[in-house]
């Protein structure tokens, strides 16, 4: 073997040889996650690169503090909330960020709040408003400035009777709509509807349908499972094996929030064929199931 190909396998294959002799599969995700980064960061992959790094910054913050293994590697935790961190750490101390956490990976609990008051002097608190043009704007009150803005505008607006009645709109009455929202003496976008309500990956039509009708919300995981659930009767020639990779790709969505084509002949999917996507689907189909997965994460 030449000297390239043993460092090939020293960087590439080595590390992967390690996650899959883990025993815990916690611990062996975490692994693959890190692991997935690196390469993303080192193929100049920026949008795989960004997806791995905030599910890493998420399972790091879904690590109690109040047990004592885990507030034992504290000073590690609080690196890796950091994203600046991912950008610029060296290949040690990813390393040393397998190592010491993966072991620690079991013990995360989902319902542990980002937003944590640690054992520090001062108390972390969840902000409760907008900076709108400078300022801070209470989410409660820009909530209800919204929302009483928008309902006034269904008197002249054809678009927004629509909405409110639960028709069918078009792409022209969803531009005739953002372009009436911009009438308001607060700044109205898809960012500072989400961050008001709380609502991440909410498109505006689902905002204005919770204003305008009192529709709820939708939860990440299930308007994705819904989209998914539709993509499928849409495509019913659907092999079982393609259907149980679409269902690992929704999984795949949920928890990651984005997907590239690098990511479609990674782990998971290559556990259903050593290729990945390509081993299952058409290239056009891939370009298809592609174009739906960005519309539906934009």
């Amino acid at each position: 073997m030449s000297k390239k190909d043993l460092n090939y396998l020293d960087v590439e294959i080595s590390p992967i040889m390690r996650a899959a002799a883990v025993s815990n599969v916690s611990e062996m995700q975490w692994a693959i996650d890190v692991i997935t980064l690196s390469n993303a960061r080192r193929w100049g992959n920026q949008e795989l690169f960004e997806a791995k790094r905030d599910v890493c910054i998420e399972k790091v913050r879904e690590l109690p503090l109040t047990l004592q293994i885990i507030k034992n590697q504290e000073e590690l935790l609080r690196k890796c909330m950091d994203p600046t961190f991912w950008d610029g750490t060296t290949e040690q101390s990813l390393d040393e960020v397998i190592d010491k956490l993966g072991p620690l990976m079991k013990h995360r609990d989902p319902s542990t709040s980002p937003f944590r008051v640690l054992d520090m002097q001062d108390s972390i608190k969840i902000r409760t408003w907008l900076e709108l043009d400078g300022k801070p704007v209470p989410k409660s009150l820009y909530q209800q400035i919204v929302a009483q803005f928008i309902s006034g505008l269904a008197d002249q607006s054809e678009a927004i009777r629509k909405v409110r009645d639960g028709q069918m709109v078009s792409q022209t009455d969803i531009e005739e709509i953002v372009l009436l929202l911009e009438g308001c003496e607060h700044p109205i976008s898809v960012e500072n509807l989400r961050e008001a309500w709380g609502a991440k990956r909410v498109n505006l039509q689902e905002f204005l349908a919770h204003i305008l009708r009192g529709e709820d919300l939708p939860d990440w995981s299930t308007k994705v499972r819904g989209e998914f659930d539709a993509f499928l009767q849409e495509h019913s020639t659907f092999n079982p094996r393609q259907i149980e990779m679409l269902n690992a790709l929704c999984n795949y969505v949920i928890d990651n929030e984005a997907v590239g084509k690098p990511a479609l002949v990674a782990d998971p999917f290559t556990r259903f064929d050593r290729r990945g996507f390509p081993g299952v689907f058409e290239m056009d189909q891939i370009n298809e199931i592609l174009s739906f997965t960005e519309a539906l994460t934009a």
